[in-house]
């Protein structure tokens, strides 16, 4: 699925003070944003290489442990890693597999197309909050 945008380039220029930046009551930072996208891709991830449906226990909109420059390059780096995994699991995952059921979350075919979509959903997300933060 192509989207036209990168998502590190997207990520580029963001600063770790941009990142925990609330634009609105109740909403999500751009931290946790990517931190949501990191977990979906960790279970997806996990859906695909054990074979089985694995019930998420949260959402991952966490907020950062700590606020520093050095955490929020470990985010960074956490969703290139989970990137790499959830890539690493479809090229290995047996193309007679895509139509077979992940458990109760459908096939896996559905929860990689699902994963990519979610992808795009959010990363447009954090563009839209990144032209705020830099436009305040």
């Amino acid at each position: 699925m192509l989207i036209g945008y990168n998502a590190l380039e997207i990520l580029d220029g963001i600063t770790y003070q941009m990142a925990c930046t609330k634009l609105y009551l109740n909403g999500n930072t751009i931290w946790q944003t990517l931190n949501h996208i990191s977990y979906w891709r960790e279970l997806v991830t996990q859906r695909l290489v054990n074979m089985q449906g694995i019930e998420g226990q949260k959402t991952g909109f966490d907020e950062p442990e700590e606020i520093t420059a050095v955490a929020w390059e470990q985010s960074k780096q956490r969703f290139q890693q989970a990137y790499d995994q959830l890539k690493n699991a479809i090229l290995h995952l047996e193309e007679s597999m895509l139509h077979t059921s992940a458990g109760d979350k459908g096939s896996y075919y559905f929860n990689i197309t699902g994963c990519m979509q979610h992808d795009a959903f959010h990363l447009g997300q954090i563009i839209l909050a990144k032209n705020s933060v830099l436009n305040r």
